[in-house]
Parts: C-alpha cells; sequence; structure tokens
C-alpha cells in the first residue's frame, strides 16, 4: 500500500496581491494618467502557454479565466510540448485524456530544468488511461498521481447533497513557499470530481521544497477510479492531498502546482461563490510562479 505523506493544509491567496497589475486611470495620489503611459509602466507581460493536445480540456470553455488573465497582464498561447518557448513563463497542461509521449516527456523536462514552471489539473476520471510518463516526469518532485475517486461521508461538508462536491480544507503558510507571507488566511475551497495524489520521500526530497496547500476532512473516502492496472486501494479515515506545489532549486527553482480537480475554472462554474477560493488561489499560484 501506498504511503501517503498528508502535509496538513490550506490557505488563501489573494490574486491581487500576486495575481496581476490594476488598470485604473489615476496614480496613489490621485492625478491622471494617460492609458498609454499605464500600460506602460504598470502592465508587465507575462506569458503562459496553455497546451492544446492530449484530450486537454477544451480552452473554450475558459473564455473567464483567460479574460481574467489578460486583463491581469498575461498573455495566453495555445501550444503543442514541440512548441512550448524556453522562457515561457508558466505552462499550463489542463485534465490530460491521453497520457504524455516520451517525446513530450523528455521535451516537458528540458524546459523544466530552464527553470520552468507548470500548472497541472488533473481531475478524477474513470477511463483506463494510466499516466506512466507524466507520472516519471512527477516523481523527480516528489508527486505521486493517485487514481482515485473522493467522496465526502459527512454531510456537513457536501455542496448542495452531492458527495462528490465537497468542502476541503487549507492551511495558511507551507512550507517554503514564500507567496504565503503576505495573503489573507480566510476562505473555503470547494472542490467537485477531484482526485488525490501524495509525497513520496526518495533520494531527492532534500533538493525539493514541498507542501500541500489544500486537503480533504479525514471523514472522505478516496475509491479507486479508472487507470489500466490493477490499483485496489481505497483510502479512508485520512486527510488526502487535493493541492499541493513542489519546487526544486537544482534547477532553477523550477516549479509545479498540481490540482485534483478543475472544474471551478469552466466558464459555468468560475463566477460561482463556490468556486471563488479556487479560483483565487489559481490566480495567485500562477504570480508565485513569476517570483522565480
Amino acid at each position: 500500500m501506498h504511503k501517503k505523506i498528508v502535509m496538513l493544509c490550506a490557505c488563501m491567496l489573494l490574486t491581487a496581491v500576486f495575481g496581476g497589475c490594476s488598470n485604473d486611470s489615476t496614480d496613489s495620489v490621485g492625478s491622471t494618467v494617460l492609458p498609454e503611459e499605464t500600460a506602460a509602466t504598470e502592465q508587465v507581460s507575462r506569458d503562459l502557454y496553455y497546451i492544446n493536445g492530449n484530450g486537454t480540456a477544451d480552452s473554450a470553455q475558459l473564455g473567464d479565466f483567460r479574460a481574467q488573465l489578460e486583463t491581469d497582464g498575461y498573455t495566453w498561447t495555445e501550444v503543442t510540448f514541440s512548441e512550448i518557448p524556453a522562457d515561457a513563463d508558466a505552462v499550463i497542461l489542463n485534465a490530460p485524456k491521453q497520457d504524455i509521449t516520451k517525446d513530450e516527456l523528455e521535451l516537458l523536462e528540458a524546459y523544466m530544468n530552464q527553470g520552468g514552471h507548470l500548472l497541472l489539473l488533473m481531475p478524477a476520471s474513470d477511463a483506463d488511461t494510466r499516466f506512466k510518463n507524466l507520472g516519471r516526469f512527477l516523481e523527480p518532485y516528489c508527486m505521486v498521481l493517485d487514481y482515485d475517486h473522493i467522496y465526502e461521508t459527512d454531510e456537513t461538508r457536501m455542496v448542495s447533497n452531492d458527495p462528490y462536491f465537497i468542502q476541503t480544507d487549507y492551511i495558511s503558510r507551507p512550507n517554503n513557499m514564500a507567496m504565503y507571507s503576505e495573503v489573507e488566511e480566510s476562505g473555503t475551497p470547494y472542490l467537485h470530481n477531484a482526485r488525490s495524489f501524495y509525497f513520496i520521500v526518495h533520494d531527492l526530497v532534500s533538493r525539493v521544497k514541498q507542501d500541500a496547500m489544500v486537503k480533504t476532512s479525514a471523514s472522505v473516502v478516496g475509491e479507486p477510479c479508472g487507470g489500466t492496472e490493477d490499483d485496489p486501494i481505497t483510502y479512508e479515515e485520512t486527510a488526502l492531498n487535493v493541492m499541493g506545489y513542489a519546487r526544486d532549486e537544482t534547477r532553477k527553482n523550477s516549479s509545479v502546482i498540481l490540482v485534483g480537480a478543475n472544474d471551478f475554472l469552466l466558464d459555468e462554474n468560475y463566477s460561482e461563490s463556490s468556486s471563488a477560493f479556487m479560483v483565487s488561489l489559481i490566480h495567485s499560484s500562477l504570480g508565485w510562479f513569476m517570483q522565480y
């Protein structure tokens, strides 16, 4: 049985602190600033690359997310793995249905070796796909995907009586994550259709800074779901990691943020109150990437 290293976690990240800049037409003392001057002095381009391939979530369903990012000074470009620029600020891999190939693994590792940043969203799936190459990519970051589907047994932690739409918990200051020095420690993260992951200890752990950011309660069950190999483990009576980070100092602070859900970013859910915490957390996490 896998040994879970569950690091108690959670947090509320303010998009305004790390996520972007204002387009306000006045400066701090109220004098008028021309739009051209504002753009030149405040708007800093941050280049995001969204992987379009491997069955990832259709970016057409992420219009609100993209619009907010662009308002905050990010650029958004859709690419394949072979098109990721070496100097990309961050890459988003959102709910792939197919594993990455060996060639794509090599391309992704080459990018990360130069200090790259990956936001990986992996909701629960009942598909037969086993993400072996993606698993190989995550291993040096001491992260392992579970093939499970999390449901809540405590009715007070369900949304609309849906056991798969659950209230999760967070920590205010994950270990070695500087972005948490100026955050508001309030809010509740809700996740739907979530999978878990765990941290492992091996000979690389000394060079990797890592911690969980959001976790479930101990009243959930992680039932086996998806994958092509026999994976009969059911997790009970333990808190499960559903969001976390890992940063490799020996690879120019290359960083991965892994989230076991993605529904909250879809247009149909983006503006819902139940999505607010996770939306803010994602925007602030991208801002944290930009610090390195």
